[in-house]
């Protein structure tokens, strides 16, 4: 009997350290999505849009968008996001407000417009942040908050739309 309790001890002990290893894995994963349109094509907050179907929000979520052309519009208020990243030929225009935490980036064949009336906030304080990619990039409302830090900017071409 005393045999079977120490066996029962070790396992309750085993299976409870293997969760405390996995716990902060699970909580702290980042999250990725790629926009599909399999929704009705437009609305950031239509979770059928995305893959995997959510909707993305939080400072460790990235989004992606694969060779499309949404025009992407009822994004929730204080939506954040990590990564936000064109490929392909993506032609993303941004109808609502957007904070980015780390990265925007829009490589060659790709455009990103945020619309008249949208801001894109670049709030990444603890990162360095890059606004990167051969690709068009055109703001009307471009925020940058780096509280406590330097900002650096290398333009290549500014002009006015």
């Amino acid at each position: 009997m005393k045999a079977l309790r120490v066996r029962h001890q070790v396992r309750w002990g085993l299976s409870l350290m293997l969760l405390g290893w996995l716990m902060p894995t699970a909580l702290f994963a980042q999250s990725s999505y790629t926009w599909t349109g399999g929704g009705d094509g437009t609305s950031w907050n239509n979770s059928n849009n995305w893959n995997p179907n959510g909707v993305p929000n939080g400072t460790t979520v990235d989004v992606i968008f694969p060779s499309v052309s949404p025009t992407l519009t009822n994004i929730p208020v204080n939506t954040q996001v990590r990564d936000f990243t064109l490929s392909g030929t993506s032609n993303v225009t941004l109808n609502g407000d957007l904070n980015i935490g780390r990265n925007l980036s829009v490589p060659n064949g790709c455009t990103f417009t945020a619309a008249s009336g949208t801001t894109v906030k670049l709030n990444g304080n603890s990162v360095t942040q890059d606004i990167g990619g051969a690709g068009t990039t055109q703001f009307h409302n471009l925020t940058i908050e780096k509280l406590g830090s330097d900002v650096q900017t290398t333009i290549v071409s500014l002009s006015t739309v």
